[in-house]
């Protein structure tokens, strides 16, 4: 989001005077809002890191403890850009961000200082592991087919490891529904009158409600959670 975009959105025009407020405002509401939806609304290069550098995976799948680093399968090539999530093995849904398509579900050994990040110890198989669409269009829902069988016991320094194509490497794809609360949030926090309660003009006062802030309003919350991530302040988990 820019002054450009925003005036467009708004419908609003800035004065130059105004122009400072309005643009401090706008790197504001989108922190806010990354904080909501737990990732980055930044640009392309942000979208796109790479979290997870793999160094190899384990011959034996759920090898834990006792990965034998001697013995590993050469590294798959990063088809998107690895994030890395929660991992229980009781969970039935994975939550991710949301991602356009999803190339790879991995359990990884994480352990800060042990030599030991970067080895993979399970690649689920398509059987174990099925996409929630929101209409056909992204997943943020990864169920996992527990009835199946295909359970890793190992939850002590690990996490899930998922190559993907993320929302929104194109910030002209974030949807209208969540740029129009961005645009309201932007408004909301530049009007400085918005915390005066009450105010006296001339010989007479008056007062006033004070103002809903547009990320706590219930149809625009419904929306930031539609959308958020598990590390997300907005996040829900699915029943």
């Amino acid at each position: 989001m820019d002054l450009a975009q925003y005036t467009t959105l708004s419908g609003l025009d800035v004065s130059t005077s105004n122009e400072g407020l309005v643009t401090a405002q706008i790197a504001r509401t989108q922190s806010m809002l990354e904080t909501m939806l737990g990732f980055t609304l930044g640009p392309s290069a942000d979208v796109t890191q790479n979290i997870y550098n793999e160094l190899g995976k384990t011959s034996i799948e759920c090898v834990c403890p006792g990965v034998d680093t001697e013995d590993l399968l050469p590294p798959d090539p990063v088809e998107g850009a690895y994030r890395l999530f929660r991992y229980n093995d009781l969970d039935q849904f994975f939550h991710i961000d949301p991602a356009i398509t999803v190339y790879k579900v991995k359990l990884v050994y994480i352990q800060g200082g042990t030599g030991l990040n970067g080895i993979t110890l399970k690649t689920f198989d398509a059987d174990e592991i099925r996409m929630q669409y929101n209409n056909n269009e992204w997943v943020k829902y990864i169920e996992h087919c527990i009835s199946c069988l295909c359970t890793c016991s190992c939850n002590e320094c690990v996490q899930l490891a998922v190559d993907a194509d993320w929302l929104w490497e194109d910030s002209a794809d974030i949807p209208n529904e969540l740029l129009y609360i961005w645009v309201d949030m932007i408004t909301y926090y530049s009007d400085l009158s918005n915390k005066i309660k009450s105010e006296s003009i001339d010989s007479h006062s008056y007062s006033r409600d004070t103002l809903e802030r547009p990320e706590v309003n219930a149809y625009n919350l419904a929306v930031i959670r539609k959308y958020a991530g598990p590390y997300g302040s907005a996040a829900t988990m699915p029943v």
